[in-house]
């Protein structure tokens, strides 16, 4: 198992869909915290949780983070992988860097 990170080009699935592949206990088909995607060729991998979901916008060229990894079956498991959808916590986001004081922050040096 390589730990270089990889690319891996993923479509999203619809709620029903993810829901009916790992059964509503662990994917609710009504659940705004999560997304889920599928690729023919590989998921989301075991030390992959936390990787991040990003999309391309063929205009800008500019990438967005729309997911982090939650959790998938295996490697090449035909499962869609369950991401954490970043959207629905902005507000907790922005409340978070908000109360960081500014000695708490790291920078470059």
């Amino acid at each position: 198992m390589t730990m270089a990170p990889k690319k891996l080009d993923t479509t999203a699935v619809s709620p029903a869909q993810c829901s009916a592949a790992w059964g509503s206990s662990l994917v609710s088909a009504r659940n705004p915290t999560q997304v889920c995607t599928l690729s023919k060729k590989e998921t989301a991998c075991q030390g992959d949780s936390g990787g991040p979901l990003v999309w391309r916008d063929p205009q800008t060229n500019r990438y967005t983070l729309v997911g982090v990894v939650s959790f998938g079956a295996a490697c090449t498991d035909e499962r869609p992988t369950v991401y954490t959808r970043v959207a629905a916590f902005i507000p907790w986001i922005q409340q978070q860097i908000a109360a960081t004081k500014p000695s708490n922050v790291c920078t470059k040096a």
